[in-house]
């Protein structure tokens, strides 16, 4: 079975938007089946469909329903979704399809196969559609979409690594013994001892297993801070397991759209060790899947359809340790932004910057706002040769961005940093950072310009996420 140009495209901008979809075919259930174990790019593409009558079968009775061009498939999917039928837009590439969506009263598209020209009497039924169109890609046309769809809201879209967290409290005496420090990232240390304190944090009392990430953390406070106001989607990789499901139904609970590249190994796992006394977090990565994520994930035709929307794209160093994920986000950074989007940056961790300086440094120009805690800023000084108060490296940070661009700096317990702007105060345990970033980007994403008046508004929410 072909995927038709624009299929996947046309699912996920309609999935971005919250608008339910269904599938109505007369195709047998044990043959969809068998065909679905044997392709799991339709497994990926199918599973944003809240509904399916497949083999004419009322999925909520097993009832057997008569075939198009009868009406009552279509007629069961429309209250299976909760709609009226004049509010639901049927696609069809065949006449008895054309006929049963008229005939149930749903607006009716008709993307009819070459094959059938020259048949008069399927040309006299596909005549009867409300819209004719020549293939799926028609759905680009902005004009087009608008009419049918209405303007789209503006789309934040997450890069990141994808991983289930591990949540402990921590003395700081035992970090020590690791050669690490409050706040530090792992990433300089062996696999071996960053498995160790993954296992460690498994062990603790009171240990909670938990969807995370940090772009994955961020998109999810965005999304659900800004409710209907914005759309949101996710970028990375995941194996085909639990933990896969687990952050895959993590994004679905907020509405963010998972493109999530599926892979062989296991999903990523994050011990985060917040320390007992300062609340800053150590984050002990073993990235497994996450670590998979390609550039032709990237060019996958629903992924690209989203990034090209992208009003504005955030990016954390923790994905650009390696060079296919390099490459990934090069071309994301290059899709989103030849389209419009902004770009926001995460420093990520103080252990973790002189790794990523030199894509930080080509990021860092084309950025409209980054993000860091304090550790991360004076980690980031070190590395320029930078000196002065903490202010005054977070002004130089900012002077890095695009003309215009923002430096949000979080001192954990102490007052947060913003160039140019009052501080708020903010706690930064495991995930604080994140909640900070989403509730900023949820905030400012509609958001053109940056006066005082806006950020009067912004810092609230902010401190509320």
């Amino acid at each position: 079975m072909e995927i038709k140009p624009g299929a996947a495209a046309l699912i996920r901008r309609l999935q971005s938007m919250r608008i339910p979809l269904g599938l109505c075919t007369s195709r047998r259930g044990d043959g969809l089946e068998s065909l679905l174990q044997e392709r799991p790019d339709l497994v990926d593409l199918l599973e944003p469909l809240k509904v399916r009558v497949v083999g004419s079968l009322d999925p909520r009775t097993g009832e057997k329903l008569p075939s198009k061009p009868d009406p009552q498939v279509y007629k069961a999917c429309v209250e299976i979704l909760d709609i009226m039928p004049d509010q639901c837009l049927v696609i069809e590439d065949a006449p008895a399809g054309v006929k049963a969506a008229k005939a149930a009263g749903c607006f009716t598209v008709a993307v009819p196969e070459a094959w059938m020209e020259g048949d008069v009497e399927g040309e006299q039924v596909l005549a009867s559609a409300d819209l004719r169109l020549k293939s799926l890609e028609d759905f680009q046309d902005s004009e087009l979409w608008t009419s049918l769809f209405g303007h789209s809201r503006p789309l934040l879209v997450a890069c990141g690594n994808a991983t289930v967290d591990v949540i402990c409290t921590f003395e700081t005496q035992r970090l020590a013994s690791f050669g690490l420090s409050a706040g530090m990232e792992a990433a300089g240390m062996s696999d071996s001892v960053k498995q160790t304190l993954v296992d460690i944090a498994k062990d603790q009392p009171g240990a909670k297993v938990v969807a995370g990430g940090s772009a994955m953390n961020t998109v999810r406070v965005a999304a659900w801070s800004a409710g209907e106001r914005i759309r949101a989607s996710f970028i990375g990789a995941v194996g085909r397991d639990e933990h896969g499901k687990i952050l895959e139904q993590a994004l679905h609970d907020v509405d963010v759209v998972p493109l999530l590249q599926k892979v062989t190994s296991q999903t990523g796992i994050c011990g985060c060790l917040v320390d007992i006394i300062t609340r800053d977090r150590t984050l002990a990565a073993v990235r497994g899947a996450s670590g998979h994520l390609d550039p032709s994930w990237i060019h996958q035709p629903g992924v690209k359809a989203l990034i090209q929307e992208a009003s504005l794209l955030y990016v954390t160093s923790f994905v650009l340790t390696t060079q296919p994920r390099i490459a990934a986000i090069e071309a994301t950074v290059e899709l989103a932004m030849m389209s419009g989007a902004r770009l926001a940056v995460n420093l990520s961790s103080a252990g973790i910057v002189e790794k990523v300086q030199g894509m930080l440094q080509q990021l860092l120009p084309k950025a409209h706002f980054v993000f860091g805690n304090l550790q991360e800023l004076r980690a980031w000084a070190q590395l320029r040769g930078w000196n002065g108060s903490d202010k005054e490296m977070a002004d130089k940070l900012a002077c890095m961005l695009r003309p215009g661009g923002m430096a949000v700096v979080t001192a954990g317990a102490n007052p947060t940093m913003i160039a140019r702007i009052a501080n708020e105060e903010i706690v930064d345990t495991n995930g604080a950072g994140d909640a900070f970033a989403g509730g900023f980007l949820a905030a400012v994403i509609n958001e053109p310009a940056w006066g005082e008046d806006a950020m009067e508004l912004l810092l609230p929410t902010c401190v509320e996420a």
